[in-house]
């Protein structure tokens, strides 16, 4: 009967344990399955999560990047500008220079000229 059938079937699938067996197995697949999901939803948030930061930060990086440009600009500016105040105070000071010895020329030439006469 029904019970000759079950084992013939049993037989014919190699089927070697009870039903209970099957169950408990699949059950464990079924669970494992879901474990397996809910891991694999974590993960696929955390992605994203560190997708979102990643980019947060990319742009906060591109941010100080021309931050940082802006402030050589500004410094590369800063030095040119202080050459050319030292090219003026060069220049002031040869000019002061050059006076300074005229001068010292014509008190020679008075002190000459005084002499000459006194």
């Amino acid at each position: 009967g029904a019970e000759g059938d079950l084992v013939d079937l049993r037989e014919a699938t190699g089927f070697r344990g009870d039903a209970h067996d099957h169950i408990g197995g699949v059950m464990a697949e079924r669970r494992q399955l879901e474990m397996d999901q809910a891991s694999i939803r974590d993960l696929r948030t955390r992605l994203v999560e560190h997708s979102r930061e990643k980019a947060q930060l990319q742009g906060m990086q591109q941010a100080l990047v021309e931050r940082q440009r802006h402030i050589e600009q500004d410094r590369n500016l800063t030095l040119t500008a202080i050459e050319a105040e030292r090219t003026k105070v060069a220049a002031s000071q040869q000019t002061r220079l050059r006076m300074c010895e005229e001068r010292w020329v014509l008190e020679q030439e008075l002190l000459r000229h005084g002499e000459a006469i006194g």
